[in-house]
Order: structure tokens, then C-alpha cells, then sequence
């Protein structure tokens, strides 16, 4: 299995485990949607890459690096967990 997918797939389902254990059922399917987003943008970078077309409004003239669509998919994954990590880290006041 590829890296990415397994690494991906352990942090989504370490999202919605806390989500579930600490929001409820509610706040995890609701989470769900967007880490499913980025998780397909992950695994299937390069699909997604090549689109071109009509996104609402904003044409999409030329493809994209697959790498670039990555690693934008794998930021928006780990900001929160980042996020978190530096909450944690941060002296008691």
C-alpha cells in the first residue's frame, strides 16, 4: 500500500475516533465530508490534477501538478493536528 494512503487514512480515522469520543456521533459525521475530501485529494492526486472545466464560477484552464495537489491535500489535513500539538505545547498561564 502506498505510504500516503495508509499515513492519510490513519490520521482521518484518528480525527473521527476523537471527534466521536468527544463531539458525539453528530460531530464526527460532520467532520466526515471534509477529511473525506482531502483524503481522496491524497489518494487520487493526480485524477484531480487534470481537471480542467467549470468549478461555479472560475474556469480551470490548465492542469495542476499532481505533487502541488498533494501536499495542499495533506496541509489542510495536518493544520488541525498542528494546531493542537502547538496548544499542548504551549506554558500553562
Amino acid at each position: 500500500m502506498d505510504p500516503h494512503r495508509a499515513l492519510s487514512a490513519l490520521v482521518a480515522a484518528g480525527y473521527l475516533v476523537t471527534a466521536y469520543f468527544e463531539g458525539g456521533g453528530r460531530a464526527a459525521g460532520l467532520l466526515a465530508v471534509p477529511l473525506a475530501l482531502n483524503v481522496w485529494l491524497i489518494w487520487h492526486a493526480e485524477s484531480a490534477a487534470e481537471f480542467t472545466g467549470q468549478l461555479g464560477m472560475t474556469p480551470i484552464r490548465r492542469s495542476s501538478p499532481a505533487g502541488f495537489v498533494r501536499a495542499l491535500a495533506w496541509m489542510f489535513l495536518l493544520v488541525p493536528l498542528a494546531g493542537w500539538l502547538a496548544s499542548r505545547l504551549r506554558p500553562a498561564s
